[in-house]
């Protein structure tokens, strides 16, 4: 168990999917040793095939109250941005996307389909889809390359204790903001928010920024607007806090969801058409209005259905869940999961799991820099005032050899 995957390895794995020796009867431990004896993956280590038979049938689901369940497809265009000389930007493409978004009793799926320019030679390797949905105490998620994936292989998962998509993929966490009812943001109070930034970021306690929101109606489960404010901070590479340059130090606009119509449904106010906008401070700029907007994507919706319907998942998946508290910082419990069935983080062999892979990191992670240096400075001064110890002696006897006799 020496190999640890981090979180931000997902995509990693998924190039290189885990072979494995069946699709049937992962419960039971013949299979398991089977399955690990057929190929294994560094980063995969033998508590994945034994975590299959623990979790496998333990999972719990957990609901809000909503009247129906609802299936949406909708189309999601989005205009990608370039940099030009200066720092300014630039629209020089639009993508057009395609999302379903299902939701029943309180648990959605998200599916995501990326489109591509037809003039544009593609490679069979570009990840083509993203899938995602909730489960017990955050959401799972993965990607799937145009060619899909290879026949007899297991599908890289992420789990992660967040509420929604992951920021980076902006288009899609549109989608969830306009079609999830009582969509769970990421509120530290009253009047502050986490700002959506990059997933590593997140949960920074230095991730701080200020909100307004509102509803299509005062019993709508549907969010209407939804605008977060920068307080004129950004996060540096080590999560410290950096100051804006004036006039935004005193803080800005730069993430604007809108809705911009709706519909009546099942007697629901529903969404049909949305926008999220996204802004970042012009170099020099000279007010707070100077500001580009370095991402803008449109949501409408072009089906509405009564009843869940979603794309089936994987039988079998390699989980890298970041979910559990117990789990040392960037590492995550590795384990196979069949049928897209998740344990709560509160799980006892889950949390034994994640102390397990914790422990392991922990003794295989090598000493900081800081340590070896203060570890060497020290040895070096010990050696050399051990050495110094007879040169001295050697010196004072030389010295006293030389001093003249005392008369009598």
């Amino acid at each position: 168990m020496r190999h640890i995957v981090p979180r931000h390895s997902a995509k990693r794995c998924q190039g290189n999917p885990i072979k494995v020796a069946s699709r049937k009867g992962y419960k039971d431990l013949a299979i398991l040793g089977a399955l690990w004896a057929k190929g294994r993956h560094p980063g995969v280590d033998i508590c994945l095939m034994l975590s299959l038979f623990f979790f496998a049938s333990d999972a719990t689901g957990f609901s809000e109250e909503f009247p129906f369940s609802y299936t949406v497809t909708a189309s999601v265009a989005t205009d990608v941005p370039s940099l030009k000389s200066r720092g300014a930007l630039a629209v020089f493409s639009r993508r057009e996307d395609t999302v379903t978004f299902a939701y029943s009793n309180g648990n959605w799926t998200l599916d995501y389909s990326y489109g591509f320019p037809t003039n544009v030679a593609v490679p069979t390797n570009m990840v083509a889809s993203f899938h995602c949905r909730s489960i017990p105490d955050g959401i799972r998620y993965y990607f799937i390359p145009r060619d899909g994936l290879e026949s007899g292989t297991a599908q890289a998962v992420m789990a992660i204790p967040e509420s929604y998509p992951p920021p980076e993929q902006q288009w899609v966490l549109l989608s969830w903001l306009s079609l999830c009812p009582n969509p769970k943001l990421p509120l530290i109070g009253p009047k502050q928010i986490r700002r959506f930034i990059a997933s590593q970021y997140q949960e920074n306690t230095n991730n701080i920024g200020t909100f307004t929101s509102g509803y299509l109606s005062p019993k709508s489960a549907f969010l209407d607007h939804l605008i977060i404010g920068n307080v004129g901070t950004d996060l540096a590479p080590d999560g410290g806090l950096v100051k804006l340059p004036s006039p935004f130090n005193r803080g800005y606009v730069e993430f604007e969801y809108q809705l911009l119509e709706k519909t009546n449904f099942n007697g629901v106010d529903f969404p049909l058409h949305s926008s999220l906008k996204e802004f970042m401070p012009k170099a020099n700029g000279k007010s707070l209005q100077d500001v580009d907007t370095y991402l803008s994507s449109e949501l409408k919706v072009l089906h509405l259905q009564a009843g869940s319907f979603s794309a089936p998942s994987p039988p079998l998946m390699v989980a890298f869940d970041g979910r559990p508290k117990q789990l040392s910082a960037g590492v995550t419990a590795d384990y196979y999961i069949a049928d897209d069935e998740w344990a709560s983080k509160t799980n006892k062999k889950l949390e034994r799991l994640a102390v397990m892979m914790s422990r392991s990191y922990e003794s295989n992670k090598p000493a900081s820099y800081s340590n070896q240096a203060k570890r060497r400075i020290f040895i070096a001064l010990l050696l050399i005032i051990t050495a110094s110890i007879p040169l001295v002696a050697i010196l004072n006897h030389k010295r006293k050899r030389k001093e003249p006799a005392n008369p009598i």
